[in-house]
């Protein structure tokens, strides 16, 4: 599996082999994937951006003219066969900070929430439903307790 991290933000300075490992153990995950899902990736890209290009994405692709904190992207839905499947998912730096704060957490596991919800999203997890949502939710938490080693080295530095 092929893992690319870009940061196009100033607000986190993380560690990007942390960054990996936490992407690799939600990929990998051992909690089963929603039936209708075919989510076999190939290669998958993370990248940290700041509030005014995830408010640009979200506009765009989701038709909201606001911020977000996370959003998932399959770039190779309709591949011919033998076509790499990539996946993208895309944080919003300011998002983790406001959010850290709010729950009362450190940034880097609130980072480290939104790296794991997007790579759900990718192996097909949802959440608009009840029972979707606590399944989402009960796959992060797991998906997190294996990533604690990743998590305390993830944010090396937060700018003001």
């Amino acid at each position: 599996m092929r893992v690319w991290i870009e940061s196009r933000q100033r607000r986190l300075a993380v560690s990007r082999s942390a960054l990996r490992r936490i992407v690799l153990i939600a990929l990998a995950g051992s909690e089963p994937a929603p039936a209708s899902a075919d989510r076999g990736y190939d290669a998958v890209s993370l990248v940290l951006v700041d509030d005014r290009a995830m408010r640009g994405l979200n506009r765009d692709f989701r038709g909201l003219d606001r911020t977000t904190d996370v959003l998932s992207f399959d770039l190779r839905p309709a591949r011919a066969p033998g076509e790499p499947r990539i996946g993208e998912v895309v944080i919003a730096a300011e998002r983790v900070l406001v959010q850290a704060r709010r729950y009362r957490h450190a940034p880097a596991r609130e980072l480290a929430r939104l790296v794991v919800h997007g790579m759900l999203h990718l192996r097909g997890f949802d959440h608009q439903r009840p029972g979707d949502r606590r399944r989402m939710r009960a796959a992060e938490r797991a998906i997190l307790g294996r990533s604690a080693a990743a998590i305390g080295q993830l944010v090396t530095a937060i700018e003001p």
